[in-house]
């Protein structure tokens, strides 16, 4: 017999202090498993972002590691290869729209996500990074800074992919992290 603790889905956090705990915990987790574990998670979703209580204070959870991969150590980038299946900006980069999906719930930019598959969802959320950083609701006003580093970065690494491409492919492009355009960027602390 196996007790855990009981965990709630992270939708159902409605303060942004606890929501900014929860988050920064799962983030640290994530980190500790890209960089020490050598894992990319490759299922990050709402549905796998949690939270639990321990000794009175939040924690967050990321959840279901059914489809983890061990990562390789990192190749040199070359602009002769295929990039590999998943990456580690694309972990990231779901993170960033649950984070989206949570504290801006009514941005246009998002709504209909869920109802989309395939080329729709990608052709969306690819132009979603065209259009200005998406405006939390009034509640998750904190947020905002945060959401706007991870949108430009997310932007601007995808120009630069697509100059790269255009370009005649002269040279090599860090698919990884989009060329260091995406990091995983730590959660301020000015809540």
């Amino acid at each position: 017999m196996m007790v855990s603790a009981e965990l709630h889905p992270i939708i159902l956090i409605k303060d942004p202090i606890n929501l900014q705990y929860a988050l920064r915990g799962i983030f640290r987790v994530y980190r500790w498993l890209y960089e020490e574990a050598k894992i990319l998670h490759r299922d990050i979703s709402i549905s796998n972002l949690m939270y639990r209580w321990v000794d009175g204070r939040i924690c967050g959870v990321l959840n279901d590691f059914d489809l983890t991969i061990q990562r390789s150590a990192p190749a040199s980038p070359s602009s002769h290869d295929p990039p590999p299946v998943h990456l580690y900006r694309h972990d990231l980069e779901s993170l960033y729209y649950v984070l989206v999906s949570i504290v801006c719930p009514l941005s246009p930019s998002v709504q209909g996500w869920h109802s989309l598959e395939g080329c729709l969802l990608e052709d969306s959320k690819r132009s979603f990074f065209g259009r200005g950083c998406p405006s939390p609701s009034t509640t998750f006003q904190a947020f905002y800074a945060w959401l706007l580093v991870l949108h430009r970065a997310f932007r601007d690494g995808l120009n630069a992919q697509s100059r790269f491409k255009e370009g005649g492919s002269i040279g090599v492009f860090g698919e990884e992290k989009l060329d260091g355009h995406v990091i995983l960027i730590p959660l301020p602390s000015y809540f």
